[in-house]
């Protein structure tokens, strides 16, 4: 479930307000009432953006990636390193 909350929040960084709203309102048009997949939301909420094939890798792999950071600023340079 932790998943499936990040992946809903991911589609309205992705799309926007405006085009998750847009996403829903297409699901619930084609899907009302009816019993359907995840998939069904996926190509609802993405249809042909162009992130929907990099998205449905992640959303396919089992569990969550996890990324580390680092940084350093130095201050002299006004200059801040960011490491992934």
């Amino acid at each position: 479930y932790e998943k499936g909350a990040e992946v809903v929040r991911m589609y309205q960084t992705i799309l926007g307000r405006d085009g998750f709203r847009r996403g829903l309102d297409r699901y619930f048009e084609r899907h009302d009432g009816q019993a359907v997949s995840c998939d069904a939301f996926w190509d609802a909420m993405l249809g042909s953006h162009p992130l929907k094939d990099d998205f449905h890798l992640w959303y396919e792999q089992a569990g969550t990636p996890t990324v580390t950071a680092s940084h350093s600023y130095d201050a002299a340079a006004g200059e801040l390193t960011v490491e992934l």
